[in-house]
């Protein structure tokens, strides 16, 4: 656990983990806007690649039509 520098008040745990989830939000929030970032930069040099995968087209439509 991490402690006060000397002189300063003692840290509350639940201060700090609320502090650490905040950062990791930030974090993940900060690694998708660079991912995005750089598929636009890819998008405009034309390197820009969607990945293939296959999926139940029949079931797509199926799942539509029922909405």
């Amino acid at each position: 656990m991490r402690k006060a520098r000397s002189g300063e008040k003692p840290l509350d745990p639940d201060a700090l983990e609320k502090s650490l989830a905040t950062i990791e939000r930030q974090v993940d929030r900060m690694v998708r806007l660079v991912t995005d970032l750089l598929e636009v930069s890819r998008m405009g040099r034309g390197t820009f690649q969607l990945p293939r995968a296959g999926f139940d087209l029949a079931a797509s439509v199926r799942s539509v039509a029922q909405k």
